[in-house]
Formats: C-alpha cells, sequence, structure tokens
C-alpha cells in the first residue's frame, strides 16, 4: 500500500511531506527508536541507497542488520524472493541466525 500510494504522489504532496518529516528523524530519532524496541531485532536494508549516517548509526550502536548488495531501498519489490525467503528461514529457525 505505501509502495503504490508513492507511486501516485503528488510532487507537491512529498515536498511537504519531506518538510514536515524533519521533526520526526532529527538527530536520530527513528533509529533511537528503533535500537530502544524491546525484542529482538534485524534492520533489513540494500546497498545502493543506506545513507552514510545510518550505516555509522548501525555500526556504532551494533545494530544486527542485513545487507542485500546491489539492492535499493525497495528491497521487498527488488528482492522479494531472498528477502521474504530469509524472513520465512527467521520465523521458522529463529532471529538468532540474523543477530
Amino acid at each position: 500500500m505505501y509502495y503504490s500510494s508513492l507511486r501516485f504522489a503528488t510532487l507537491q504532496g512529498m515536498h511537504n511531506w519531506s518538510i514536515s518529516s524533519q521533526e520526526h528523524i532529527h538527530n536520530d530519532r527513528c533509529g533511537q527508536e528503533f535500537k530502544n524496541l524491546n525484542c529482538n531485532k534485524v534492520y533489513i536494508r540494500g546497498d545502493l541507497d543506506t545513507p552514510k549516517e545510518t550505516q555509522y548509526f548501525l555500526k556504532k550502536e551494533n545494530i544486527p542488520n542485513r545487507l542485500y548488495k546491489g539492492i535499493g531501498h525497495w528491497y521487498m519489490v527488488e528482492n522479494s524472493g531472498n528477502l521474504y525467503d530469509d524472513i520465512n528461514s527467521m520465523m521458522e529457525n529463529g532471529i538468532e541466525q540474523w543477530l
């Protein structure tokens, strides 16, 4: 739903969203919220467009992450076969294999 919504978004709508979202991402707020979740978690990312700041934060905070090479932000579309196979494996065998 999110992906299709973006495809139909107007340029002005996307600009407004980018401006209004700044208060929510300032000072690594999203990263800190993710880090502070009280459960096992893995940050899934592609290497084509993960910002250097995000890569640094993941390393600095020792956050488990799964890198898919040659994949951008839409890994669930660009890499759906591998991603969902990995998620199924994690569900069957436990998240420990990713930590």
